[in-house]
């Protein structure tokens, strides 16, 4: 009898729906769905299905609801590692959705999901695919290398040197001497107690030269505005990374301060691919006086869910599966009702 209860509940638990919520979480509290639960089993207070036993089928019934309707998503950023394949994921996941790749001169790419199996020889030098294993994204091809520039002041204290290294342009590796005495960084003044961001991009010839912010000369109000202000690199180029300066008791010139001057707060970063991994999170268990964390629209039909759990205890299969009917349509009529309306909504008027 319990093997068939459960045949018929995995006929509807198999159906699967694939679009993401973005409503307000619920404010629910699982002791006030909990009770709701009660009156539906006709219950008030614990005796053939105690306060734990809910708490369990309600969680259960929280994980279901965003493996199917991937309403609470995440995403990690991976640092690219040269001739390294697969990276663990660290966040707690149900399942990874897609990867996107991002270049050193911050172009994104969005990869090709592939079986492991299909994974083989390729002559490409940047990544093409991924897969997800054992907790971890292969990102295929891996990359050859990793540019790393080592900026910092130069022996010419107001340029910034570089390290022997090599790069990828057009799928071609190119190689660079270091340039000890550094690269000027431009002319560009900034305003005193503001910031400036300035970039090193070279090409295929090796020749290295400054990308100075937009704003610069108004000056930025911090480090990370700056760098937003850095234009896009041009094709044919790779970013080797930037600097970010400020000075408290006077303008920083590029170029003619120098980069360990008094008062001065100057950052050297080097550019580096990164990989965004994003996937449906798994949510932490509640308590019964946690809030269920999954959106609104979705509390009848979780409070369905652990109703039909319930009387599977009862083998009340009949029960039971009416329950899981009312659950799937709850999931089924928000889809409906809210995603599919608002694709027709994005239909051109004819």
């Amino acid at each position: 009898m319990k093997k068939l209860i459960l045949t018929i509940l995995a006929c509807f638990l198999i159906v699967s729906v694939a679009f993401a919520g973005s409503q307000q979480t619920s404010s629910t509290l699982a002791s006030t769905m909990i009770t709701t639960v009660r009156y539906y089993l006709d219950e008030a207070t614990a005796d053939f299905w105690s306060d734990a036993e809910l708490l369990v089928y309600l969680n259960q019934g929280i994980i279901e609801i965003v493996g199917m309707t991937k309403c609470i998503e995440g995403t990690e950023s991976v640092t690219l590692l040269a001739n390294t394949v697969e990276y663990s994921i660290t966040g707690p996941y149900i399942d990874v959705t897609s990867v996107v790749y991002n270049d050193a001169n911050g172009n994104k790419v969005g990869l090709t999901k592939k079986n492991p199996t299909a994974i083989g020889h390729s002559r490409d030098n940047i990544p093409a695919w991924w897969y997800e294993w054992s907790g971890k994204v292969g990102i295929f091809p891996s990359l050859p290398l990793i540019t790393d520039a080592g900026l910092a002041i130069g022996s010419t204290t107001t340029a910034v040197s570089t390290v022997a290294l090599s790069y990828i342009i057009n799928n071609k590796i190119y190689s660079k001497a270091a340039v000890a005495a550094g690269t000027a960084p431009g002319n560009d003044i900034i305003p005193t107690g503001t910031y400036g961001a300035v970039a090193f991009d070279i090409g295929g010839d090796g020749t290295i030269t400054a990308v100075e912010a937009y704003s610069n000369a108004a000056g930025y109000s911090s480090a990370a505005l700056s760098v937003v202000g850095l234009p896009p690199v041009n094709d044919g180029r790779v970013r080797l990374g930037y600097v970010t300066a400020t000075k408290s008791d006077g303008a920083f010139t590029f170029g003619t301060t120098a980069l360990n001057a008094a008062n001065s707060t100057v950052a050297y970063t080097d550019s580096a691919p990164t990989a965004t991994v994003y996937f449906v999170s798994k949510p932490t268990a509640i308590a019964s006086s946690g809030t269920v964390p999954t959106p609104a629209v979705y509390d009848k039909a979780l409070i369905y869910y652990v109703v039909a759990q319930a009387h599977m205890k009862q083998r009340q299969a009949a029960t039971a599966t009416a329950f899981m009917t009312r659950y799937q349509a709850e999931i089924d009529r928000y889809r409906q009702d809210l995603v599919d309306q608002s694709q027709r909504a994005e239909e051109p008027v004819r």
